[in-house]
């Protein structure tokens, strides 16, 4: 699927971390621009989406020399590296480092990435070299030297570790983490987000009954100690990034928010970003001079609908029932194209499952002429045309086509303000069939 089947909670948010190829990833895109620190300023310009196209493309790292960089896209079910070049623009797929989270080595000679729970090391040509772990479930990392790790491990608990390669140990510094491991400029230390009163606020989370409270946390590398040194007041994914200046910066939908030590209870809103298709940023990262700046956001709304549509033809084409219907509310009311009625999932479900049975060829296609996003309600109306086909009991080609109308829902992610769309209501009518009798 190009993009969220359902809401990301917590458990599905991390879940990105380590997905395998064949699962689908959420749309996203990455823009690159010009980032201003001077005279105390965060002056973002110049953004231009490098990755417009329906799909992920996520997780950007800026090579040391700030001549390339490399992220993760998925294409033709497989997640891989990429290298960008800043100069030209021009992409190299990597094919062979399959994996998440490319990352280059300090000397920006080698590439790093998470696949299978593990961290690969691969020249820039994608060949595997070897692996650098023997620790599974590794999420996300930060390589602090040649026999040491420091990682987010991806088991119930989301722990934070020291990992030492030579003797394969793990030694757990804190429970509870949702994002990466962010190096603190000129220090030995990394910062990542957690949540507060873990694991009680997961439960909370699962049954809706409040959002989830996160919190950045310091891990002091020398001291072997994890200290909170912020509470953030504004849903958001996490994710961070450090500024040379020695500050953080941090998004919330379209808004950017700096952080101090030095003022620890202020959130200063210091940029927010026009364009449409930036209207919720759940990833920042920045150059090692501090001058360019890398923000991976979902599309706007009408092409976030528009890639759902495609990920639904791709799940009926492989016959993928959960992948269907997991676009759609639980209540969801379906008039079919003869004027039969399906409400809930569960009717829809079985409704599906009966007829891929019956015919193994059964293809259907809805194809959007226009998407409307309502400006008064979180609604949006899906208009286009249908046609479907497989092969009647005679034998012989069956086909039929005709208009739909699909009612979306908005609602927002209580974990980090992330907008998701579900079907509400489909109206089908059949216009014309072959052979269908």
């Amino acid at each position: 699927r190009p993009t969220v089947a359902h809401p990301p909670t917590l458990a599905f948010a991390l879940s990105l971390v380590v997905s395998t190829a064949a699962n689908a990833q959420p749309t996203t895109d990455i823009w690159l621009g010009s980032l201003d620190l001077s005279e105390g300023r965060v002056a973002i310009s110049g953004l231009v989406n490098i990755t417009q196209r329906p799909g992920y493309d996520n997780q950007p790292a800026f090579f040391p020399d700030q001549r390339t960089l490399a992220y993760t896209t998925q294409r033709d079910g497989r997640i891989h590296a990429v290298l960008y070049d800043l100069a030209t623009g021009s992409v190299r797929l990597l094919p062979g480092a399959t994996g998440f989270s490319p990352t280059p080595t300090d000397d920006g000679k080698q590439l790093m990435v998470t696949f299978r729970g593990r961290v690969a090391l691969h020249d820039l040509d994608g060949t595997l070299l070897r692996e650098l772990t023997d620790t599974v479930r590794v999420g996300y990392y930060s390589r602090v030297d040649a026999r040491t790790f420091v990682l987010f491990i991806n088991d119930p608990e989301r722990r934070i570790v020291v990992y030492d390669v030579d003797g394969n140990t793990l030694e757990t510094l804190s429970r509870g983490a949702v994002t990466p491991l962010v190096k603190v400029p000129n220090e030995n230390a990394y910062t990542f987000v957690a949540e507060t009163g873990f694991p009680s606020a997961a439960a909370d989370q699962v049954s809706g009954d409040r959002p989830i409270q996160l919190e950045v946390r310091r891990l002091d590398l020398d001291q072997r100690r994890v200290q909170t040194i912020a509470a953030i007041p504004f849903p958001t994914s996490g994710h961070h990034a450090w500024t040379p200046r020695q500050t953080l910066l941090m998004a919330s939908g379209s808004t950017v928010f700096e952080w101090s030590p030095t003022a620890p209870d202020t959130w200063k809103p210091v940029a927010t970003l026009d364009d449409p298709d930036l209207h919720y940023v759940s990833r920042i990262v920045i150059s090692p001079r501090g001058d360019r700046i890398a923000i991976v956001s979902m599309p706007r709304h009408e092409m976030l609908i528009r890639h759902l549509r495609l990920g639904s033809n791709a799940a009926i084409a492989a016959h993928a029932v959960d992948g269907i219907v997991n676009d759609m509310e639980d209540s969801v009311v379906v008039i079919r194209g003869s004027g039969a009625r399906l409400t809930g999932t569960t009717e829809v479900r079985a409704f599906l499952t009966e007829a891929f049975a019956q015919s193994p060829d059964l293809v259907y296609v809805r194809t959007p002429d226009r998407v409307d996003v309502s400006t008064s309600d979180p609604l949006a109306a899906e208009h286009g045309t249908w046609t479907g086909r497989w092969t009647a009991a005679d034998g012989r080609p069956a086909t039929a086509n005709g208009t739909y109308l699909v009612m979306w829902r908005k609602t927002t992610s209580p974990f980090d303000g992330s907008p998701q769309w579900k079907i509400r209501s489909e109206l089908y009518v059949t216009l014309g069939c072959t052979n269908c009798r």
